[in-house]
């Protein structure tokens, strides 16, 4: 599998205004030997595209400005999504892949409204993406049977597929220097992911999700500054499940939902010169209660819960 790429990115200033250029050649030559185990025969493949965008910033004053940007792009199958076909034991699933896949192609719409003060920074984002060809992986009604007479085993197959889809969503952030020792942030996203020819919602879409934090730090005056944080994450049930077109019995789903779930996260550091050296030591905390949930976007959701409390700490130091 092999590819090269030209690409040229440009900006243009005219005062307030800002358009921003960029355009890519790709071209992209595979080749496959035959494989029995695979059911695959000898073949190659070679695909060329050009992906380009066009944006535009405009500064308003007053610390706000637009954005807006067209663009189109272009990816090729990977050799799993094409060839697979064979276990996956470690996510419980059998996948098969689909050799008449075709590369996506996808034309992008997307604008945001920022505004940054001194203390106060936010952006409000949204998107629309249309693309053709889509490429994804989908449970079905189908098993496979592996493992050994002695210990058999039972796999769904999840099949690598393509549809004519769309894709939109919004983004917030805002966060804010409450005090001269104490910020604080939010964020939110939401994606909706639509498969045009069957109607029927794409998998592995992300359910909503928002997060609000605060963080208490020393301020850059003091000897030994440190930070001490807290944070909640809130993530929504994922209602929107993709449907399998079962000959005879109509759309089914083999999708897993998952519930909605509040994570709480802890960090904080400090820094300081010991033996002559400076030394940064971090530490978050994240799930801190240990709650139980499962992530939507986990490929073992359907047999296991999703990582409990869990330390990280880092220590650095100069040389």
């Amino acid at each position: 599998n092999t590819g090269a790429a030209v690409f040229d990115v440009e900006r243009i200033p005219f005062g307030a205004v800002s358009i921003l250029a960029g355009l890519r050649g790709d071209t992209r030559h595979l080749s496959a030997d035959s494989n029995a185990t695979l059911a695959l025969s000898a073949q190659t493949r070679d695909a060329t595209a050009w992906s380009g965008d066009l944006g535009l910033v405009v500064d308003l004053g007053r610390g706000f400005a637009i954005a807006g940007n067209v663009g189109r792009a272009f990816r090729a199958p990977s050799l799993f999504e094409l060839f697979s076909n064979g276990p996956r034991l470690g996510e419980d699933r059998y996948e098969v892949g689909d050799p008449t896949l075709v590369p996506e192609t996808s034309l992008n719409l997307d604008a945001s409204l920022r505004w940054q003060s001194a203390s106060v920074r936010g952006e409000v984002a949204g998107f629309r993406n249309r693309i053709a060809n889509f490429v994804y992986i989908t449970p079905t009604a189908q098993f496979k049977q592996v493992g050994t007479v002695a210990q058999p085993d039972s796999l769904r197959v999840y099949q690598y597929t393509q549809a004519q889809a769309t894709l939109y969503g919004a983004e917030l952030s805002f966060s804010a220097d409450l005090t001269s020792r104490v910020g604080g942030y939010t964020r939110a996203e939401y994606v909706h992911g639509q498969n045009d020819q069957e109607n029927q919602p794409l998998p592995l879409m992300p359910p909503a999700r928002a997060v609000a934090g605060a963080e208490w730090h020393t301020t850059a005056a003091e000897a030994h500054p440190w930070y001490a944080g807290l944070e909640v994450e809130a993530v929504a049930e994922q209602k929107r499940l993709a449907a399998y077109n079962v000959p005879g019995q109509g759309y089914q789903t083999y999708d897993i939902p998952t519930a909605g779930y509040v994570l709480l996260g802890v960090t904080g550091g400090v820094r300081s010169n010991v033996f002559g050296r400076t030394w940064q030591v971090d530490a978050r905390v994240r799930n801190a209660t240990n709650a139980k949930y499962r992530d939507y976007l986990n490929r073992y959701k359907e047999f296991a819960l999703d990582a409990g409390r869990a330390l990280e700490v880092r220590i650095a130091t100069d040389f």
